[in-house]
């Protein structure tokens, strides 16, 4: 761990942005995220207006299970930029996780409006509708997840956590299917 404040570098506020912004961002890379979260509310102090420095201390937040205050974190985010995908991201996954299915799923559709090609999004409505055992609109996210992820890696790239989730992704369809025979 680094072990390092803001405070310990600089008590100038120009200067403890860019290094405490760094200082924040090693803190996160380390898993020391009391430190993490420590930094970026400082920051944020100084300067209530970055969306980065609120974007951060959500991730953080979310790290330490901290949901409902990483949903506030988003929301400021959100009130600075409406269209930041991190922030709409991170607020839907907090929301799933609290099992808020309805208001994730919202949060997903205003992410998708945005950026229509972020498959991650797919699979994390498709898990919101699931849970809400909507299996027709589970099952045609996970479909379009499991198409998209196939047509991306095709090409080479590479989704972060794409393995596992494409794996789940399919056995969530299989199970969808089956839900949807018993209906």
């Amino acid at each position: 761990m680094i072990g390092i404040t803001t405070e310990k570098v600089t008590n100038h506020p120009s200067l403890r942005e860019g290094v405490g912004g760094l200082c924040g961002r090693i803190a996160m890379a380390e898993g020391d995220y009391a430190s993490c979260i420590h930094i970026y509310q400082q920051l944020l102090d100084d300067n209530p207006f970055s969306c980065e420095y609120w974007d951060n201390l959500a991730t953080a937040q979310m790290q330490t299970d901290q949901y409902y205050d990483a949903i506030t974190s988003c929301d400021y985010s959100l009130a600075i930029s409406p269209d930041n995908l991190i922030a709409l991201r991170n607020k839907a996954n907090a929301l799933y996780t609290i099992g808020d299915y309805e208001k994730a799923i919202e949060n997903c559709n205003k992410h998708l409006e945005v950026d229509k090609y972020s498959v991650e999004i797919y699979y994390l409505r498709g898990r919101s509708y699931f849970e809400q055992k909507n299996f027709a609109s589970a099952l045609a996210d996970f479909e379009k997840y499991v198409s998209t992820w196939y047509e991306i890696m095709s090409e080479g790239c590479y989704i972060s956590e794409s393995e596992t989730n494409y794996a789940e992704a399919k056995n969530f369809c299989e199970q969808c299917r089956e839900n949807l025979k018993n209906q």
